[in-house]
C-alpha cells in the first residue's frame, strides 16, 4: 500500500487543490495558479510523504509538519476555520485512494489488515505528535 499512496501523491495533492475551501482570507483565498498554492502542493506532498512513512513505520511522529503548518497560517493570516476544513477535505480524500488500494488487491488484503490501517491511520491523522 505504501508504494502505491507514494505513486498517488500528485494526483492527491491535485485533487485536494480542486477542492480547498476558503472563507475569503489568508492562503487560501488566493489564485490557484499563484505562488501560494505552489507552495501549498509543495506543502502537501510533503505531508503525504511523510504520512505515508508514518503509517509504515519509517517516521515516527508528525511534530516537523504540524510546526511548519502553524508558522505558515500564522504568517499568512490564514483563519483556522479555513485549516481545518482543508484538512478534512485532505483526510476524506487519502482515505478514498486506500479505498482504491483495497478495491484493486482485495484477494491480497485481508479485513484485519484493513482495520489495522485505519486504526493506524486516523491515530496518526489526530495526534501529530504519536
Amino acid at each position: 500500500m505504501l508504494e502505491f499512496l507514494n505513486k498517488h501523491i500528485p494526483d492527491m495533492t491535485s485533487e485536494w487543490i480542486n477542492k480547498t475551501y476558503t472563507s475569503g482570507n489568508g492562503v487560501y483565498a488566493q489564485p490557484k495558479d499563484s505562488e501560494a498554492y505552489d507552495q501549498l502542493r509543495h506543502m502537501n506532498k510533503q505531508f503525504i510523504l511523510a504520512l505515508n512513512n508514518c503509517i509504515f513505520g519509517k517516521e515516527t511522529s508528525l511534530q516537523e509538519w504540524s510546526t511548519s503548518i502553524a508558522s505558515d497560517r500564522t504568517r499568512t493570516a490564514t483563519p483556522l476555520y479555513d485549516i481545518i476544513v482543508n484538512f478534512s477535505i485532505f483526510r476524506s480524500i487519502y482515505y478514498s485512494y486506500i479505498e482504491k488500494f483495497i478495491e484493486g488487491n482485495s484477494k491480497e488484503v485481508s479485513g484485519n489488515e484493513v482495520i489495522n490501517w485505519v486504526r493506524i491511520i486516523s491515530r496518526k491523522f489526530d495526534d501529530t505528535n504519536s
